[in-house]
C-alpha cells in the first residue's frame, strides 16, 4: 500500500463523476489510461469499500 499526504484533485474530480453515474447494479470506477500504451495495461481506480461490498461480499466493509 502506498500512502500520500493527498491525492490529486483530477483524481478526487474523477471518481466523485464516476460515484455520481454508478448505481446499485453499476461499480464506480476510474480507468487511468496513460497515452500510447495498451489498453491492457491500464489502471482501474476504484474506492475500497465498493471492492469489499461487491467482491468480498462483506456489506458496509467501507471501514477496512
Amino acid at each position: 500500500m502506498k500512502f500520500r499526504a493527498n491525492l490529486p484533485k483530477w483524481l478526487h474530480d474523477g471518481m466523485a463523476q464516476a460515484v455520481a453515474a454508478s448505481t446499485s447494479e453499476k461499480l464506480p470506477v476510474v480507468v487511468l489510461h496513460e497515452s500510447g500504451q495498451l489498453h491492457a495495461r491500464d489502471y482501474v481506480v476504484v474506492q475500497l469499500g465498493d471492492f469489499v461490498d461487491w467482491f468480498v461480499g462483506q456489506p458496509g466493509g467501507g471501514d477496512v
